[in-house]
């Protein structure tokens, strides 16, 4: 289900009620009336499907799909409304060896042209600076003005870039490391700040513009996990001011 609540007065919201898409919505963008949502139809980890929807927001009504081919994460609208990326997770089993990648089938990425609604598949496997080379793990897209799109590989700890308009990779690279401290690594349902851990980073999500260069924050997410915002704020991976090629 999508739901929908009226802000008109942000003091006092109102519900507008929900929308079924059949699945489970896992991310959405607004555009020009409509919501757009990632939804996740996978009937397991080993057959991963998904689609986009369309939705009018004035009626509520379902009015488009897109099969995406895969579990949908993040969705992201580039600023000129030219384009719509979906980030492909096919996300892995954490009770399958301890939810270590690489799990098949491989993540990617989908573009879509808002005028036309047809998807491009963009693949990356194989890229430079990657852990898992098979299995990217996409968790996160953002498109700046020049429409150049950014996905966050988290298990994989890594970065590419994307030109929308070709649907090719300019870049890829590491989001570098960094000591923890203080934080809790064991599953026991037991909050104990009493670990650390060396040279690590899981890049989750990516946000904020410099000019016209991408610029943000990727924050770790998954294993391991801090658990206060000073943990989350020394592990933050800062990526500033950047075209196709990371600067410092």
């Amino acid at each position: 289900m999508i739901g929908f609540v009226d802000i008109t007065n942000p003091r006092s919201p109102r519900p507008l009620g929900t929308v079924a898409v059949g699945g489970e919505p896992t991310s959405v963008a607004v555009r020009g009336g409509y919501a757009y949502a990632g939804v996740n139809t996978s009937p397991d980890y080993v057959n991963p499907s998904g689609k986009l929807v369309q939705i009018r927001i004035s009626s509520r009504a379902v009015t488009g799909e897109v099969d995406l081919g895969g579990q949908p994460d993040a969705v992201a609208i580039s600023p000129d409304g030219q384009y719509l990326a979906v980030a492909i997770e096919n996300e892995r089993d954490e009770d399958l060896g301890e939810g270590e990648p690489p799990q098949m089938p491989a993540g990617y990425v989908q573009i879509v042209e808002m005028a036309t609604m047809a998807a491009t598949k963009v693949e990356l496997t194989g890229l430079a600076g990657l852990v898992y080379g098979t299995d990217p793990e996409p968790e996160f897209v953002a498109i700046n003005e020049d429409n150049l799109l950014v996905v966050t590989l988290q298990e994989n700890n890594g970065i590419v870039m994307i030109d929308c308009a070709t649907k090719q990779v300019v870049n890829s690279f590491s989001a570098g490391s960094v000591d923890l401290s203080h934080i809790d690594v064991d599953e026991e349902d037991v909050i104990s700040q009493t670990s650390s851990l060396a040279s690590v980073r899981i890049p989750a999500f990516y946000g904020g513009r410099c000019g016209r260069r991408l610029g943000g924050e990727g924050v770790p997410q998954g294993k391991p996990q801090t658990r206060s915002p000073r943990d989350a704020l020394h592990a933050l991976c800062r990526l500033r001011r950047f075209r196709a090629s990371p600067m410092a």
